[in-house]
């Protein structure tokens, strides 16, 4: 398979939303660079529109939402989050259309 001149992101973290949160990045209409790993989170930002998105790898749903309302509220329409089972997303951005797009890209496929 050949690579295009972006590189796809991987995630390199044994969890069992780990595949799943590479093919949202990948699939999205503007590619994402990694800017930083702390730990089990993963920081991204996209570079047309310039995204932020944090990405949380937690064991349960339970736990992301709670690490989600510590961290991440209050939710706007340029900042939001929430959980796709173990996987906790928070986005934020200046276009509030894209930042909801994205959100519900990650929340609708499973």
């Amino acid at each position: 398979m050949s690579q295009s001149h972006s590189s796809r992101i991987r995630i390199e973290i044994d969890h069992p939303n780990a595949k799943n949160a590479e093919a949202f990045l990948n699939s999205w209409s503007e590619p994402f660079v990694q800017e930083k790993v702390e730990g089990e989170m993963y920081i991204f930002r996209s570079t047309v529109s310039n995204l932020r998105l944090v990405l949380g790898f937690f064991d349960d749903q339970q736990d992301a939402i709670e690490y989600g309302k510590k961290e991440f509220d209050p939710i706007s329409p340029r900042h939001l989050w929430s959980v796709n089972g173990g996987l906790l997303f928070a986005i934020t951005g200046t276009d509030e259309e894209l930042v909801g797009e994205l959100a519900s890209h990650f929340a609708g496929r499973e």
